[in-house]
């Protein structure tokens, strides 16, 4: 258990001492555990004398991966963001490893679906819980949206969780009826609180699917999925208080009515659960076959009618509002028009790409931006603008073999409950990957990995190995993991230093935490723009143009290092004329941002020239 131990403190860590979405900090700590249990796993099996097993779709996956890691890690010559493809690296280099540590923990644990379950499924719950009672109480934060997010920073990452507690807590009913219905309600709850319809719709199908899975009762074992439907309606009640709405800003406290719904759901669920049981015993035995293809018949039919009615609706390019409304709107939400910038970037670099993990730059610079982000909300997407077509395939490969891995392993395992929960809870996680940002998301994609890992039934036993070669390949485990764990240690910490520089109280420090950020990550464009401007408070222009033109090097997109050099142009270099054309290098770097068009036309001003319209 060591392992999966060390991942779950990892995890916890990067998850619920947050923010645990796409923040460097987070994503550093699951870097991290993952190396440290993968150093743990081969220490263990270095003592027990033989080589882990390795099922073939998990190896698949595991080597997809590696190639995509060392594509985005060639990628930073040519990248936008030579930091962002190296993160990107080391991000994937770490699902790669969790694959592979899944399967060491399979030999190691006597029941390793089931331990994996309880860790994923006990970090949803507590995610999911976190996240109501937080937002019931205030803690006033800022965010791109006022629906119910938790520590995520992202509410369908959070809501994506919900599904994950909703499987988790239907497979514990077997053994626990009402502990596990109660987890399922909570699931349920915070999945509809969200708005997501993504993971709103994995959550009903995923509870079906697990119900038709391991119970052999007709119509009795739909009573589980149907007493999730409280909780649902509680859900979207709740998603349409107006404190919920989709304006971005400040995220108010949404009052005590919000754990007290929550509380409702979680009570109400094992109740309905034994009302919905009641109701199926009484239809006769004979019938019940029959009654159940009806049921599936009827509801199959109404949300085709739904889906029907929803896709007539000309509502794409449409941000979607948010409570019932979201629910059942056709709008991409910006995703069409995110999509359609990825593919725009990739076909003008097909083999190369513009570098791993450059979408936000990539979505400035598009000729129709629709918003920010730091993801096309498309993990193959992502992968072709990134690294170019190779990197694609690698990502569907990838995707595949997890996929397949995940099905076997839930067919062929002994684990007859837990097995099918984890692969249900891991495929659904996966397939939301292809419409919002899971992937790069690590709490969420390493969860994928390790259930993939643990799933996949290898096609030979642990077989000994000699002395050397087992201690070569611990040796060279351990240097991996070491490696893993230091660089992404420095460069999180590298990235928070140089944003600690933007706000330091004196230009000195923040000089000093700008040159600690290069040390520990060279790559930091935004570093080198900290420094130029402590440099200019303190009358040092000519070394704050050296540092912006670093950055410029490393990110020839940064706008916010082209208007610094506009400034000192405009101001101590005495060229406006010159300011104006690094204005509206600036300008177009921005997307053509109001308030840079602004400063600009204050430029093209002092020199007479017409203002850029």
């Amino acid at each position: 258990m060591l392992p999966l131990l060390c991942l779950a403190i990892a995890l916890a860590l990067a998850l619920l001492a947050g923010p645990g979405g796409l923040d460097p900090r987070s994503a550093a700590t699951v870097e991290i555990g993952a190396a440290v249990a993968m150093a743990a796993a081969a220490v263990l099996w270095l003592r027990r004398r033989s080589a882990p097993p390795l099922g073939a779709a998990a190896g698949t996956a595991a080597a997809a991966l590696g190639l995509y890691a060392l594509l985005a890690l060639s990628s930073e010559s040519w990248s936008l963001s030579p930091l962002a493809s190296r993160q990107d690296a080391l991000r994937t280099a770490t699902y790669a490893v969790v694959v592979v540590l899944g399967a060491a923990a399979a030999g190691l644990v006597a029941r390793p679906a089931r331990a994996v379950l309880i860790l994923v499924g006990g970090l949803a719950a507590a995610e999911c819980a976190l996240a109501i009672s937080e937002r019931s109480f205030a803690r006033e934060t800022f965010g791109l949206t006022g629906r119910l997010q938790g520590n995520l920073g992202n509410a369908n990452s959070l809501a994506i969780l919900g599904a994950v507690t909703v499987i988790a807590g239907l497979a514990l009913a077997v053994r626990a009826p009402m502990l596990g219905l109660a987890l399922a309600g909570l699931g349920t709850f915070t999945a509809f609180a969200t708005s997501s319809r993504a993971a709103a719709a994995g959550a009903l199908v995923a509870s079906a699917i697990l119900a038709l899975t391991v119970d052999r009762r007709p119509l009795r074992r739909l009573a589980r999925p149907a007493a999730l439907l409280p909780a649902a309606a509680l859900g979207v009640f709740v998603s349409t208080w107006d404190v919920f709405d989709a304006s971005p800003g400040r995220v108010r406290a949404a009052g005590v009515g919000l754990l007290l719904c929550g509380l409702a759901a979680i009570a109400a669920t094992p109740f309905a659960a034994v009302g919905a049981g009641r109701a199926a015993r009484a239809v006769a035995a004979g019938r019940r076959v029959a009654t159940e293809r009806a049921v599936f018949a009827v509801t199959g039919g109404s949300l085709a009618a739904v889906v029907i009615a929803v896709a007539t609706r000309n509502e794409s390019g449409r941000p979607a509002i948010a409570g019932f409304g979201h629910l059942l709107s056709s709008s991409s939400n910006f995703r069409s028009r995110w999509w359609g910038n990825a593919l725009d970037a990739w076909e003008t670099a097909p083999w190369r790409g513009t570098g791993a993990g450059t979408f936000r730059i990539v979505e400035t610079l598009a000729r129709d931006p629709a918003h920010a982000t730091s993801s096309p909300h498309n993990a193959v997407i992502a992968a072709l603008h990134g690294v170019g077509l190779v990197g694609g395939i690698a990502v569907v490969v990838a995707g595949a073999a997890l996929v397949v891995a995940l099905v076997r392993g839930a067919r062929l395992s002994s684990e007859q409950v837990a097995a099918p929960a984890l692969a249900l809870a891991a495929v659904t996680v996966l397939a939301q990957g292809l419409v919002d940002v899971t992937w790069e998301t690590p709490t969420l994609a390493t969860m994928i990995c390790v259930a993939a890992g643990v799933l996949d039934p290898a096609t030979r036993s642990s077989s000994r190995v000699t002395a050397s070669l087992r201690a070569g390949v611990t040796a060279a485990t351990v240097l991996v993991a070491v490696l893993v764990a230091i660089g992404g240690a420095r460069s999180a910490a590298g990235i928070e230093r140089a944003l600690d520089a933007t706000r330091a109280p004196s230009p000195a420090r923040a000089l000093a935490l700008a040159g600690e950020a290069l040390r520990l990550e060279p790559r930091s464009a935004d570093a080198h723009v900290a420094a130029a401007g402590a440099l200019t408070d303190l009358g040092s222009n000519r070394a704050a143009a050296v540092e912006l033109i670093a950055a410029l090097r490393l990110e020839p997109a940064n706008y916010n290092a082209w208007l610094a050099i506009a400034r000192l142009q405009a101001g101590p270099f005495g060229d406006p004329a010159g300011a104006v054309v690094t204005f509206r290098r600036g300008y177009v770097a921005s997307g053509s941002r109001p308030q840079v068009r602004e400063e600009l036309n204050e430029a093209e001003a002092r020199v007479g020239l017409p203002p850029t319209p």
